[in-house]
């Protein structure tokens, strides 16, 4: 079974806002404070739901292919935050964030728009918040490449569609 394009990109920006709205139940509901790199994977998270959206408007159009190309990107990036975040509690001994993210992070404007959302009041060492043996990071990384492979293997799909359409 194949699932359409357009609801293949909807099911991706779904779970990609399943996972923001988590985090901010685990922050508002449970008082798991954000360190910086968890407000830079929600960036990740953020922009994978947006180009996915963006991806099942525009589909089947041309540039539906920049969408989702963009969302794999996201997820990429956010996965790569979520490594160095699970490699920093993996070695928490000297370990931190260092002033530099955090300050960029505070000064991002959605930090200034969205301080509930977007403003890192935690520590980056801290584990905080363990399931299943699994901390926040290690979910998230889980999460970030579970929704990256759904992106690339969506855009692999889109071409195969598209090439049997054309020939």
């Amino acid at each position: 079974m194949t699932l359409a394009p357009r609801l293949r990109w909807l099911l991706i920006a779904a779970a990609a806002s399943a996972c923001l709205v988590s985090a901010l139940v685990l922050q508002h509901a449970f008082d798991k404070e954000p360190c910086p790199l968890c407000i830079l994977q929600r960036y990740g998270y953020l922009g994978v739901a947006l180009f996915a959206l963006l991806a099942a408007w525009r589909s089947p159009a041309a540039d539906h292919w920049l969408w989702g190309g963009l969302a794999a990107a996201a997820g990429l990036a956010g996965l790569g935050v979520a490594i160095h975040h699970v490699g920093l509690l993996a070695n928490p001994e000297g370990a931190s964030c260092s002033f530099a993210i955090a300050r960029f992070v505070e000064e991002l404007p959605t930090a200034q728009w969205l301080p509930s959302v977007f403003s890192a009041t935690g520590f980056c060492t801290d584990i905080g918040f363990s399931l299943l043996g699994l901390s926040m990071p290690q979910w998230s990384a889980l999460s970030l490449a579970a929704l990256s492979l759904a992106a690339l293997v969506g855009l692999w799909a889109d071409g195969r569609r598209a090439r049997r359409a054309a020939g």
